[in-house]
């Protein structure tokens, strides 16, 4: 490169030569290299943390629903089920606190209704998860890849404060009716050592909504900026 260089070198002033020997030079591929390898550990790692933690809050809701362990590593797979894997419940037990009472004991309904914000909760997880391993990807294709990722970007914000308000407000409908429905399951006289758990509200994914929405704001801005200044140049 340098020998081609000197020889147009004649034809004008330095300046003409280091301008061909710019435009012919090339970035360093394996810097690039080293960062798309570790941007795709980053999008993998992602990956498997979604995958884990939707996978328990399935088996959690699925527990609920079947009123079985639904975990297949436990060793008590498919077995009857304390009332306490509500969720909503910490302690419940009949006859003066000798038995516990069963999930299966339960209505139905009941249960739907305490597994719905667990599932919710995993279903938030899970497409925001496929978003951020989107966007992470996309950083290593390219400027065109990003812009047809912006609409991920877009999404982000508005599924993680969603998901999160209406995993805290099914929480709080679930505690309500757990609390008054447990005195009323046919066959159970007396309720002893009745204990609630709290509404549990997501407040970090919340949060993580509303941040994600005003950095969004503030790159929509800044690539308004950016185009305007593109624009006068």
């Amino acid at each position: 490169m340098v020998g081609r260089a000197g020889s147009t070198g004649r034809d004008g002033d330095g300046g003409t030569v280091l301008l061909g020997w710019v435009g012919e030079a090339q970035l360093p591929e394996e810097p690039a290299s080293r960062t798309s390898t570790s941007v795709r550990w980053i999008a993998g790692a992602v990956g498997v943390v979604t995958v884990l933690a939707v996978a328990q809050l399935l088996i959690e809701a699925l527990t609920v629903l079947l009123a079985r362990q639904a975990a297949p590593y436990e060793s008590s797979f498919g077995s009857r089920v304390h009332a306490t894997e509500l969720p909503q419940l910490l302690e419940l037990t009949k006859n003066g606190g000798r038995n516990p009472v069963y999930l299966d004991e339960l209505p139905t309904t009941l249960r739907v209704i305490a597994a719905a914000p667990v599932l919710v909760h995993g279903a938030t997880i899970l497409v925001a998860g496929v978003l951020v391993v989107g966007l992470v990807l996309a950083v290593t294709r390219g400027r065109r890849s990003w812009t047809s990722a912006r609409p991920m970007l877009t999404l982000l914000g508005p599924v993680l404060l969603a998901g999160g308000l209406l995993v805290g407000l099914g929480d709080t409908v679930a505690v309500r009716l757990v609390s008054t429905a447990v005195f009323e399951v046919p066959g159970i006289i007396s309720v002893d050592g009745f204990r609630l758990a709290g509404p549990q509200w997501p407040w970090t994914m919340i949060a993580a909504g509303l941040v994600v929405l005003v950095l969004r704001l503030v790159f929509r801005e800044g690539a308004r900026l950016q185009d305007e200044v593109d624009s006068v140049v």
